[in-house]
């Protein structure tokens, strides 16, 4: 079932994903998210990500600080890498057009690139390599 797009409009929503052969998680920031990521799916990778350990050394990106405060919380992203996942946060800009609507920026990553041996969790990853995602 497809997020409504009231909802992901009024919501923060972690969304997980495979791209170009890494795993993602994303943070929506109120941005619209591929129609391809089920609520429901979504919804029990959320839940396995919840009970996995934090495994990994965690880096913050070099540019994070041209899209967050000094002084921002993101504990959460720093959670989310340590557990094997590239954290991003969608980029809020004005001047994007509606086609522009899949920017996103790494905010925190595993240090040393990290890999998920949870294989339940990975067959749920949808593969949205066909998509045009900008990564920075």
């Amino acid at each position: 079932m497809k997020y409504r797009i009231d909802y992901q409009e009024t919501h923060d929503i972690d969304w997980f994903f495979r791209y170009k052969g890494k795993i993602y998680h994303a943070a929506s920031n109120g941005g619209k998210i591929p129609d391809v990521i089920d609520s429901k799916i979504n919804r029990t990778i959320q839940e396995m990500v919840e009970e996995s350990d934090s495994h990994f050394d965690v880096l913050l990106s070099q540019n994070v600080w041209d899209y967050h405060s000094q002084d921002e919380d993101l504990g959460s992203f720093r959670d989310y890498a340590s557990k094997g996942f590239i954290s991003l946060d969608r980029t809020i800009n004005d001047c994007l057009e509606e086609n522009d609507r899949f920017n996103y920026h790494i905010v925190a990553y595993p240090k040393y690139g990290g890999m998920i041996e949870n294989r339940d969790l990975l067959r749920h990853l949808p593969d949205l390599s066909d998509y045009i995602i900008d990564i920075k």
